[in-house]
């Protein structure tokens, strides 16, 4: 024992050396070696296990499948469910309808996120009880061992059926709507096609033909258009914007008409000179008449003129200055005008003293002053 106690005491270290260096142990080679090694392979497991985790993970959420719900799903408002009560919410698609979502159901997950870039309902929500969808997602059943993932919903939503958008009419129709844009015009219809075979294929020529010769549109549109079906129709029509554009249609000694977008008159002039058409004689009007039908037979070239200050306009919406001249008039020569002006423009007020009896004018009209 005494041996062995001095055996032992003569590896111990000076007493008087510092704690510190007594603690102190060099570290050998093969230690060194030995860690790195084990290091390295800890490294070499991780590379070769994380494209096989990337991979269980994206087959995992590639079953992942989008499906309609009910509105109303899950029961009674809870916030949890079952899987069986989820398949029972599952919405199934009317008899001889196409699946009712269709697109990118199928589910790929990037990073934890997955994108969804096409998503249709084929059918509308208006034949379910709560007339609203929801869209589910769900592992797909068999897909995945382990333990449950619970599944995600939508809010509930309406889904409307747009196909009608396609034949909606337009209130107010525009200029360049087509024609079938009109009430009791059908697309493809009886008087669709009839106004196509006869060039009026717009909104706008339609009205053209409505304010300028309405009989013969009333002709196109044939028997089978009855009188309160036309006026729906024309009064429809009528609603169109004509715009802010002005054309010039300048005929024989000196007589220019202005019509809008819709061959609507809105000035009238005799030797540069405005009036209106309330004051022209039967056989003036009868002229301006020709002229009008001539500016509208030939209202692909009109030269469009400068926009006119409102107060020179004769408020062509007004349905009863939209054809101000007499329909079934003969073309005539235009009588000739009197030498003395028609009008006058002046900040003073005229004392004009009506006369029983006005002088021959060749049958224009004048005012006699005194």
């Amino acid at each position: 024992m005494a041996a062995h106690k001095r055996l032992h005491d003569g590896f111990e270290q000076d007493p008087d050396q510092p704690e510190k260096k007594r603690m102190e142990r060099s570290v050998s080679f093969s230690t060194v070696i030995r860690e790195a090694m084990v290091m390295k392979q800890v490294q070499s497991v991780f590379l070769v296990l994380e494209p096989l985790l990337r991979r269980v993970v994206q087959e995992e959420i590639q079953a992942g499948l989008l499906v309609p719900l009910f509105g109303d799903f899950p029961p009674d408002g809870r916030e949890d469910w079952t899987t069986g009560e989820f398949a029972r919410g599952v919405v199934k698609e009317r008899a001889g309808k196409r699946p009712l979502l269709t697109g990118d159901v199928g589910l790929t997950m990037r990073d934890g996120r997955a994108v969804v870039n096409d998503l249709q309902f084929t059918d509308n929500s208006s034949w379910v009880r709560c007339r609203k969808f929801r869209i589910g997602a769900r592992v797909v059943p068999g897909s995945y061992e382990g333990g449950r993932v619970a599944e995600a919903m939508t809010d509930a939503f309406n889904v409307r059926d747009h196909r009608g958008e396609l034949y909606r009419k337009h209130y107010p129709p525009a200029l360049t709507d087509d024609v079938w844009r009109l009430e009791k015009i059908g697309k493809e219809g009886a008087f669709h096609r009839k106004l196509r075979q006869n060039g009026v294929e717009t909104v706008q020529e339609f009205v053209r033909m409505l304010n300028v010769k309405p009989e013969m549109l009333r002709a196109i549109m044939g028997d089978g258009m009855t009188d309160r079906m036309w006026e729906v129709t024309t009064s429809h029509a009528r609603t169109c914007d004509a715009g802010d554009k002005v054309y010039a249609y300048a005929g024989q000694h000196g007589a220019t008409v202005y019509v809008n977008a819709l061959c609507q008159l809105v000035r009238l002039e005799f030797a540069g000179v405005q009036c209106a058409a309330q004051q022209l004689t039967r056989a003036q009007k009868a002229y301006v008449h020709q002229l009008f039908v001539e500016a509208f037979e030939q209202r692909h070239s009109l030269q469009e003129a400068e926009p006119l200050p409102a107060a020179m306009l004769l408020h062509a919406s007004s349905s009863s200055n939209s054809l101000p001249m007499l329909q079934n008039a003969a073309p005539v020569a235009p009588p000739p005008l009197p030498a003395t002006p028609l009008w006058f423009q002046s900040n003073q007020e005229l004392d004009l003293q009506i006369v029983d009896e006005l002088p021959d004018q060749n049958g224009c009209f004048g005012f006699q002053m005194y």
